[in-house]
This record gives C-alpha cells, sequence and structure tokens, in this order.
C-alpha cells in the first residue's frame, strides 16, 4: 500500500511539474511579444496603441444648411487636420479674391524680406483714398504694416509693401509662384491689393483654394493673422502710435475658438470673407463665403460655423 501511495504522490508531482513547465513557457512568451499576461497565461491582455491621427474628429452633417439662405455664390467649410471638404457649393468655380488677395500679399512679403529693414512710407503708396494711418516720410516695421494692411484692409499698405522690398511686377510673381508652388493652382494674382481694375481681376481663384490659403497662413507663418482676431488694433511706426485700427470684419468678436479671419468686397467681387477656427483644441476649420453681397457675407459665415459646430461628434 506504500508503494502505492508513492506512486500516487510521484503521478500528482509529475502532473504538477508538467503544467508548472506549460504556465511558465506561456509566461515567456508572453514576455517575448512584449505584452502584459495574466498569473495563468490564459489571458493576453495587450497595450493599445496611440493612434498618430488621435487629433481627428468627427463630423455628422444631419442635413446641409438652408442654401436658399446662404446668399454666397460659392463656400466652403474645409477640414485644415484632414485636409477634406466638409461642406460646400461651388467650391472650385473661379470667383474674383476682392481684398482676401492681401492674405497672399502678406506671405509674399515674409517670404521676400529677411531683414528688419524699415519700409518709408513715399507719395506714390498713397492714393489719396480713405485710409487713417500712413503719411509721408514714415518709417514702418513689416510686421506693423501687415498687421494695419490685414486688419483695415488698407489698399495703399498693399501698394507701399509690394513695390518697397522688390520691384512691384517681381512681388505679383512671386505671388503667383507661392501659389503654384503650394498646390493653389486656381489662384491667380494681377496686383497687391485685390481691387479689380478696367475688367482685370486683381485676384481671382476658388472658394476651396482660399481656405488653403488661409490654412497656409495660418500653419506656415506663426503670428500672421493674429491681429485678424481682434476688432480693433493698434499700430506703431516711427511717428507714434495709432490706436483703435477697426477691423473690416464686422462679426469677429461673436466666435468662439477665431485664429484668423479676412474680408473683401468689390463690386465685381460682391462680399467675400474668411475665417479659421479651432472647433477643438489643435483642430481648425476653415469657412470661405464668396460672391455674397456686402452685409449677408457674416451671415453666411454665421450659419456655415454654427452648423459645423452643430456637427461636431
Amino acid at each position: 500500500m506504500n508503494l502505492h501511495f508513492s506512486n500516487r504522490i510521484d503521478k500528482k508531482n509529475l502532473e504538477n511539474f508538467y503544467a508548472l513547465t506549460i504556465i511558465l513557457f506561456l509566461v515567456l512568451i508572453s514576455i517575448k511579444s512584449k505584452e502584459r499576461t495574466s498569473s495563468f497565461g490564459l489571458l493576453d491582455i495587450t497595450t493599445p496603441k496611440v493612434s498618430s491621427a488621435s487629433s481627428s474628429i468627427v463630423f455628422s452633417f444631419d442635413k446641409m444648411p438652408e442654401k436658399n439662405y446662404i446668399q454666397a455664390r460659392a463656400y466652403v467649410v474645409y477640414d485644415v487636420v484632414d485636409k477634406k471638404v466638409l461642406l460646400s457649393k461651388n467650391e472650385n468655380e473661379i470667383v474674383s479674391l476682392a481684398s482676401i488677395t492681401k492674405l497672399m500679399t502678406a506671405i509674399a512679403s515674409k517670404e521676400l524680406q529677411k531683414t528688419d529693414n524699415l519700409i518709408q512710407v513715399v507719395p506714390k503708396a498713397i492714393d489719396g483714398s480713405y485710409d487713417i494711418g500712413l503719411k509721408n516720410g514714415q518709417l514702418w516695421k513689416l510686421d506693423e504694416l501687415i498687421k494695419y494692411m490685414l486688419v483695415f484692409s488698407s489698399n495703399d499698405v498693399a501698394n507701399l509693401i509690394s513695390f518697397s522690398i522688390i520691384p512691384k511686377e517681381n512681388f505679383i510673381e512671386t505671388m503667383n509662384t507661392i501659389a503654384k508652388r503650394e498646390g493653389m493652382l486656381t489662384l491667380h494674382f494681377t496686383n497687391p491689393n485685390g481691387l479689380d481694375i478696367e475688367g482685370s481681376l486683381g485676384g481671382s481663384g476658388s472658394a476651396l483654394d482660399v481656405a488653403r490659403l488661409m490654412a497656409y497662413a495660418y500653419k506656415k507663418i506663426p503670428n500672421l493673422i493674429d491681429a485678424t482676431t481682434k476688432s480693433r488694433v493698434t499700430v506703431v511706426s516711427n511717428s507714434g502710435t495709432l490706436g483703435g485700427i477697426p477691423n473690416t470684419n464686422q462679426i469677429v468678436d461673436r466666435f468662439v475658438g477665431i485664429e484668423g479671419s479676412k474680408t473683401g468686397f468689390t463690386d465685381e467681387a460682391g462680399g467675400n470673407l474668411v475665417m479659421i477656427f479651432d472647433v477643438s483644441i489643435g483642430h481648425p476649420i476653415v469657412v470661405v463665403v464668396m460672391g455674397s453681397t456686402k452685409i449677408d457675407r457674416f451671415t453666411d459665415v454665421e450659419k456655415l460655423y454654427e452648423s459645423t459646430k452643430k456637427a461636431l461628434k
């Protein structure tokens, strides 16, 4: 009987040994595959990978905005992170840009001027139109001129910038070169301020490429459009400080998360407006309306902005 009992013990010990060996084998496999394994080696718990596209968000438009109430000839809502159109109408149609052209004037000037050389106001830069800031002989830093030009949409400043850095024709050529280089192939410029003169459009292109232009300004040139988020700004020249410069975007204070804006208006273009917003942290959206009216461009953008916020899931 003792022998029989001993054999039972040895057999049980052997079974335990085999079981322990299997468990150790499973643990070693789990460690090798960089997975955490339960004490019995039966449940593998893999650490989840963090997606590189974690900043992506989802939009779900249950219905299109009421198109009959959007006055713009063309519009687009553009996701800057995912580089895709969320909502649009005639987004590829070529239209007049008007003063939205000044966004490219600002971009080209920053690319061309590599120093802090001051720019002097000369008589040919002042065309006699209403302008509250420029005076003959003043000296300005480029960044101050850009702030003034974009916020107040100053045609005089756009002209001054364009011929103060390099000859004006070469400056305009640079504007068109940048557009082509960055894939904004519908954009074309004939002057730096966007005025339509004698049937020639100062700037032209699609609403979609205007969205890409704003996205480029926002991403590639830090602080370029920061001033356009304020209803009034202060600019400085060597002759002193000029405060209370009004923003041509009359509704800039109404938006949460606004990162930049630019207006445009001519008789040919109608009312244009482009704005960029953060709809969530680090996720900007561009809204563009082209060919609306001088007043309706603002309400058009508001409607598209509100529709986009509601569609955010």
